[in-house]
């Protein structure tokens, strides 16, 4: 296996010497966590459509149905900023910004 010539520059700890910061059911629990908002946020959503169709005076079912549409496009874009973001800074850091938003 060759190595390059810049390998004797690389000062990061190896993956077998890194000390994970949560214990695996930590892991597991905050994945399934972070996996579980977006169904979340969508039964959350789904019972009101007849109220937002209200609040916007929509009298057609099917354009209210957008909201839902709008709402699964919308997380699928927010995957698309997220991802460079949390090459850029980090998983953790980008994660809690969101979170607090």
């Amino acid at each position: 296996m060759g190595s390059s010539p810049d390998a004797s520059l690389d000062t990061r700890t190896p993956p077998d010497q890194v000390r994970p910061d949560l214990s695996f059911a930590e892991f597991v629990a905050t994945l399934a966590a972070l996996m579980a908002l977006p169904a979340f946020g969508n039964d959350a959503m789904l019972p009101v459509l007849p109220d937002i169709g209200r609040a916007f005076a929509v009298t057609d079912a099917s354009r209210l149905q957008w909201v839902a549409r709008i709402f699964v496009m919308g997380a699928g874009a927010g995957r698309l900023i997220y991802s460079p973001l949390s090459d850029r800074f980090g998983r953790r850091p980008v994660l809690l910004a969101g979170l607090s938003l």
